[in-house]
Protein backbone atom coordinates (compact mmCIF):
# COMPACT_ATOMS: atom_id res chain seq x y z
CA UNK A 1 0.00 0.00 0.00
CA UNK A 2 1.28 3.48 -1.16
CA UNK A 3 0.13 6.78 0.22
CA UNK A 4 0.71 9.94 -1.87
CA UNK A 5 1.89 12.95 0.21
CA UNK A 6 -0.18 15.75 -0.39
CA UNK A 7 0.99 19.18 -1.55
CA UNK A 8 0.24 22.74 -1.03
CA UNK A 9 -0.72 22.16 -5.12
CA UNK A 10 -3.19 19.03 -4.61
CA UNK A 11 -5.45 21.33 -2.33
CA UNK A 12 -8.79 22.80 -2.60
CA UNK A 13 -7.59 26.30 -3.54
CA UNK A 14 -9.02 29.14 -1.12
CA UNK A 15 -11.69 31.31 -2.53
CA UNK A 16 -9.95 34.89 -2.93
CA UNK A 17 -11.76 38.06 -1.98
CA UNK A 18 -12.06 39.44 -5.50
CA UNK A 19 -14.08 36.06 -6.39
CA UNK A 20 -16.76 36.55 -3.01
CA UNK A 21 -16.74 40.62 -4.37
CA UNK A 22 -18.32 39.14 -7.42
CA UNK A 23 -19.93 36.67 -6.65
CA UNK A 24 -21.73 39.27 -4.09
CA UNK A 25 -22.22 42.01 -6.57
CA UNK A 26 -23.81 39.42 -9.21
CA UNK A 27 -26.25 38.39 -6.29
CA UNK A 28 -26.83 42.31 -5.29
CA UNK A 29 -27.93 42.72 -8.88
CA UNK A 30 -30.46 39.67 -9.11
CA UNK A 31 -32.10 40.65 -6.27
CA UNK A 32 -32.75 44.46 -7.16
CA UNK A 33 -33.89 42.86 -11.03
CA UNK A 34 -36.49 40.65 -9.03
CA UNK A 35 -37.47 43.33 -6.41
CA UNK A 36 -38.06 46.17 -9.39
CA UNK A 37 -39.50 43.55 -11.46
CA UNK A 38 -42.30 42.83 -8.78
CA UNK A 39 -42.47 46.20 -8.23
CA UNK A 40 -43.57 46.60 -12.14
CA UNK A 41 -45.89 43.90 -12.00
CA UNK A 42 -47.27 44.82 -8.55
CA UNK A 43 -48.21 48.55 -9.98
CA UNK A 44 -49.13 47.91 -13.46
CA UNK A 45 -50.18 44.56 -13.98
CA UNK A 46 -52.02 42.64 -10.55
CA UNK A 47 -52.03 43.17 -7.06
CA UNK A 48 -52.85 41.19 -4.29
CA UNK A 49 -55.28 42.33 -1.34
CA UNK A 50 -56.80 41.22 1.87
CA UNK A 51 -60.27 41.47 2.05
CA UNK A 52 -60.89 42.05 5.83
CA UNK A 53 -64.76 42.21 6.03
CA UNK A 54 -68.02 40.02 4.40
CA UNK A 55 -69.55 42.29 1.84
CA UNK A 56 -68.83 39.92 -0.88
CA UNK A 57 -69.28 36.47 0.85
CA UNK A 58 -69.51 33.46 0.11
CA UNK A 59 -67.43 33.89 -3.32
CA UNK A 60 -65.22 35.72 -0.94
CA UNK A 61 -64.87 35.05 2.24
CA UNK A 62 -63.91 37.76 5.50
CA UNK A 63 -59.52 37.70 5.77
CA UNK A 64 -59.54 35.79 2.26
CA UNK A 65 -57.29 37.56 -0.81
CA UNK A 66 -57.76 38.17 -3.92
CA UNK A 67 -55.51 38.92 -6.82
CA UNK A 68 -56.77 42.00 -8.87
CA UNK A 69 -55.98 42.47 -12.66
CA UNK A 70 -55.15 45.53 -13.52
CA UNK A 71 -55.23 45.68 -17.30
CA UNK A 72 -59.37 44.87 -17.28
CA UNK A 73 -60.96 46.98 -18.98
CA UNK A 74 -64.34 45.60 -20.38
CA UNK A 75 -66.51 44.55 -17.77
CA UNK A 76 -69.33 41.77 -17.25
CA UNK A 77 -72.21 41.63 -15.51
CA UNK A 78 -71.53 38.93 -12.62
CA UNK A 79 -68.12 39.92 -12.46
CA UNK A 80 -66.41 41.09 -9.00
CA UNK A 81 -64.21 44.28 -9.23
CA UNK A 82 -62.04 45.76 -6.97
CA UNK A 83 -62.67 49.72 -6.96
CA UNK A 84 -61.35 52.75 -4.91
CA UNK A 85 -63.93 54.43 -2.39
CA UNK A 86 -64.21 57.93 -1.63
CA UNK A 87 -62.39 57.00 1.55
CA UNK A 88 -59.40 55.86 -0.70
CA UNK A 89 -59.76 52.30 0.31
CA UNK A 90 -60.00 49.55 -1.90
CA UNK A 91 -63.56 47.75 -2.14
CA UNK A 92 -64.87 44.79 -3.88
CA UNK A 93 -68.18 44.65 -5.54
CA UNK A 94 -69.95 42.79 -7.79
CA UNK A 95 -71.25 43.93 -11.95
CA UNK A 96 -74.31 44.51 -12.66
CA UNK A 97 -74.63 46.69 -15.79
CA UNK A 98 -71.32 48.87 -17.36
CA UNK A 99 -72.74 51.57 -19.78
CA UNK A 100 -69.52 52.28 -22.17
CA UNK A 101 -70.61 55.34 -23.84
CA UNK A 102 -70.54 56.73 -19.88
CA UNK A 103 -68.08 55.13 -18.33
CA UNK A 104 -70.17 54.17 -15.31
CA UNK A 105 -70.41 51.01 -13.41
CA UNK A 106 -73.62 49.78 -11.50
CA UNK A 107 -72.29 47.73 -8.61
CA UNK A 108 -73.96 45.55 -5.83
CA UNK A 109 -72.45 44.60 -2.22
CA UNK A 110 -73.96 42.25 0.23
CA UNK A 111 -76.36 43.93 2.23
CA UNK A 112 -76.41 47.23 0.38
CA UNK A 113 -78.18 48.57 -2.66
CA UNK A 114 -76.97 49.51 -6.04
CA UNK A 115 -74.32 51.90 -6.22
CA UNK A 116 -73.07 53.86 -9.56
CA UNK A 117 -69.32 54.81 -9.92
CA UNK A 118 -67.29 55.92 -12.12
CA UNK A 119 -64.77 53.34 -14.46
CA UNK A 120 -61.92 55.66 -13.18
CA UNK A 121 -62.04 54.88 -9.21
CA UNK A 122 -62.10 50.81 -11.01
CA UNK A 123 -58.80 49.69 -9.87
CA UNK A 124 -59.62 45.83 -11.85
CA UNK A 125 -61.15 42.48 -12.06
CA UNK A 126 -60.58 40.03 -9.41
CA UNK A 127 -59.24 37.08 -11.37
CA UNK A 128 -58.50 34.60 -8.18
CA UNK A 129 -59.37 34.57 -4.56
CA UNK A 130 -58.14 32.45 -1.63
CA UNK A 131 -60.68 30.65 0.83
Amino acid sequence: MTFKQTTSSDTAPIASPRSWHRRLKRTGIGLAAAVLLTIGVRTTVAEVFVVPVASMEPEIPQDGRVLVYKLAGDFQPGQIIAYRHTTGAAWLGRVDAFDTATGELTINRNGTGQIMIDESAVIGRVVLSTR
